[in-house]
C-alpha cells in the first residue's frame, strides 16, 4: 500500500512538473503570436537583414548593429521563409527558448533530486517576465540562453562513452562562438570546471580537457581575427556603454565602485524578480517587492550552503562567468549591463534554488510544508508575472498608431518622425503598404532633451502636420500647448503616440 500511495504521488508530482513545463510554452507561444511592434533597436537589426545579402552579413552592420555571424545568417534564412513579418525574425529565438527551456529542465533534473526545488527551479525560469519578453525579440539574447544551457547540459549529463562528451562539447563550443558573444565566458568557466573536477575527483580525462580546449581556442582565435579585430564600432560602442555605465570602475576602493556593484547586484535580483528587462524605459517594477527579497534570501542562502558544503564545481559554474564579464567590464572589452546579462538568469535560478533545497529541508524536519510548496511557488511567480509585471508583455507599439495615421493622414499632410521611432517606421514601410513618399516625411535630428529644442526645429514647418513619437516625448507637446499650439487629432497606443497639429 505504500509502495502504491509513493507510486501516486510521484505521478502527481511529474504532473505538476509537466503542466508547469507546458505553462512555459504556452506563454511565450501566446508572447510571439501577440506579434507586437519592432521596437528601435530591433527594426535597426531588422532593416540589416531584410536588406543585406548573406555575404554582406558578414561585415559590419548598418545603426551602429553588432551581432553574432551565424545568428545573423540563420535570422536571414527565417526572414526568407517568412518574408515581411516580424514573425519570421522572431521565430529563432522562439526555439532557442523553447529549446532552453527543455534543457534547463533536464539541468534542473541533472542537479535536485527534491520535487519541491525543482518546482522551485523550473517555476523561476517560466515564470521570468525578462525570458517570457526576449522568447520574440529580433536579438541575439536569448540565443546566449540557449549555448548557456546547451553547454552546461552537455557538461553535465551522464554517457556511456567519454568519448561522445568530448565530440559534443567540441562541436557545440564551435557553434557557440559564432552563435553567441557570451560563449568565450561560458567555455572559459566550463574549462575551469572540468579542471576541478578532473584534479578534485582523480579522473584521467587530461586528452579530452586538452582536445576540446584546443578545438574551442582555435574557434575563438579565428572568430577574433575574422569578425572582432579592428572592428570599425569598437570605439562608438565603447562611448555608447560607457555612458549607460556598463563598465566596472577600475578606483576598487571608490564610493563609485561600490555602488556600481550595488546597482548591477540588484539588477541580476530584478531580472529574476520583480522587473521585466524590457530594452526602452518603459520598464515595470523599478521598486523592491516581495519578490525580489524572497529571492535576494534565497540567493544568499544558496552561495552561503554552496561554499559550506564546499560545492565549487557549482559555485564554479554558475558565479565564474558572472565574475569573468564583470571582469572584462573592469578594462571595457565587455559591458556588464541589462540584456547582455540575461544569459545568467539560469546561473541565478541554480544558485536561488541550492538556498530553496536547504532552507526547505531544515524546515521540512519539523513542520510538513512539501505539499504547501508544491501549490504555492507556481502561483506566487505567476501571479508576480501576471499582476505586478503585466502579461502579454508590450514595448512600443507603432504598429498601431501607423494603422491609425493610415486611416487619418491627407494627401498634403506631412508626418514628423522622432529619432527613436524612425527605424520602426521605415522597416513597417518597407514591408506594408504604408503610402507615405519620403518628401512628405520630416526626421527628428535629435533626442530633444529640452523643449525649446523641439520647437526651433519643428517652427520653420507649416501645414498640417502629423507627429509620431514615443510616450517618452509626452512632455513636449504639454510645453506646445502651454505655446498655443493646440493638437487637432490625438491617438495613443502602449508606448507609442501620435499629434496633429496645424502649424
Amino acid at each position: 500500500m505504500n509502495n502504491s500511495f509513493l507510486s501516486r504521488d510521484n505521478r502527481i508530482e511529474k504532473l505538476i512538473l509537466r503542466i508547469v513545463l507546458l505553462t512555459g510554452v504556452a506563454l511565450v507561444l501566446y508572447q510571439f503570436f501577440l506579434n507586437r511592434s519592432l521596437w528601435r533597436d530591433e527594426a535597426k537589426l531588422a532593416l540589416n537583414i531584410i536588406n543585406k545579402s548573406s555575404a554582406e552579413l558578414l561585415i559590419p552592420l548598418d545603426y551602429l548593429q553588432v551581432a553574432p555571424v551565424l545568428f545573423l545568417q540563420i535570422e536571414k534564412l527565417f526572414s526568407l521563409l517568412l518574408p515581411n513579418t516580424e514573425l519570421g525574425l522572431r521565430l529563432f529565438p522562439l526555439l532557442c527558448y523553447l529549446l532552453s527551456l527543455f534543457l534547463f529542465n533536464r539541468i534542473v533534473h541533472i542537479l535536485f533530486k527534491d520535487y519541491s526545488t525543482r518546482l522551485f527551479s523550473l517555476s523561476l525560469f517560466v515564470f521570468n517576465a525578462t525570458l517570457v519578453y526576449y522568447s520574440s525579440e529580433v536579438k541575439q539574447y536569448m540565443v546566449d540562453v540557449m549555448v548557456l544551457t546547451v553547454l552546461y547540459y552537455l557538461v553535465l549529463r551522464t554517457y556511456r562513452n567519454q568519448r561522445n562528451k568530448w565530440i559534443a562539447l567540441g562541436a557545440a563550443g564551435v557553434l557557440g562562438v559564432f552563435l553567441s558573444n557570451v560563449t568565450p565566458l561560458i567555455l572559459l568557466s566550463i574549462g575551469l570546471y572540468l579542471l576541478y573536477d578532473n584534479v578534485k575527483n582523480k579522473r584521467s580525462n587530461w586528452p579530452g580537457i586538452i582536445s576540446v580546449s584546443l578545438i574551442w581556442g582555435s574557434t575563438l582565435v579565428v572568430y577574433y581575427l575574422l569578425f572582432v579585430h579592428n572592428h570599425p564600432l569598437r570605439e562608438r560602442m565603447i562611448i555608447f556603454w560607457g555612458h549607460n555605465q556598463g563598465f566596472m570602475p577600475q578606483e576598487i576602493l571608490s564610493r563609485v565602485f561600490l555602488e556600481f556593484l550595488l546597482n548591477k547586484f540588484s539588477l541580476l535580483i530584478k531580472m529574476n524578480g520583480s522587473t521585466a528587462m524590457l530594452p526602452t524605459f518603459h520598464r515595470s517594477g523599478d521598486e523592491i517587492i516581495f519578490i525580489d527579497v524572497f529571492l535576494l534570501a534565497f540567493i544568499s542562502y544558496g552561495f552561503v550552503r554552496l561554499c559550506v558544503k564546499r560545492r565549487i564545481d557549482i559555485l564554479i559554474l554558475t558565479l565564474a562567468p558572472i565574475a569573468l564579464q564583470l571582469l572584462l567590464s573592469g578594462f571595457k572589452l565587455y559591458p556588464f549591463d541589462t540584456r547582455l546579462l540575461i544569459y545568467t538568469c539560469p546561473l541565478i535560478v541554480v544558485v536561488s534554488s541550492f538556498g530553496f533545497d536547504s532552507f526547505q529541508k531544515a524546515i521540512s524536519k519539523r513542520v510538513e510544508i512539501k505539499s504547501s510548496l508544491a501549490s504555492v511557488i507556481p502561483i506566487l511567480l505567476g501571479s508576480s508575472l501576471f499582476v505586478h509585471k503585466g502579461f502579454p508583455i508590450e514595448n512600443i507599439e507603432l504598429k498601431k498608431s501607423i494603422v491609425f495615421l493610415q486611416e487619418n493622414v491627407k494627401e498634403k499632410d506631412r508626418v514628423f518622425l522622432s529619432q527613436p521611432v524612425r527605424p520602426a517606421f521605415e522597416y513597417y514601410q518597407q514591408i506594408s503598404d504604408l503610402a507615405l513618399d519620403s518628401e512628405r516625411l520630416i526626421y527628428g535630428k535629435q533626442v530633444w532633451s529640452e523643449p525649446d529644442q523641439f520647437i526651433k526645429e519643428i517652427v520653420p514647418e507649416e501645414g498640417r502636420v502629423w507627429f509620431v513619437f514615443d510616450s517618452d516625448f509626452q512632455h513636449l507637446f504639454s510645453y506646445l500647448q502651454e505655446q498655443g499650439y493646440k493638437p487637432m487629432r490625438k491617438f495613443s497606443a502602449h508606448g507609442s503616440v501620435v499629434y496633429l497639429l496645424d502649424l
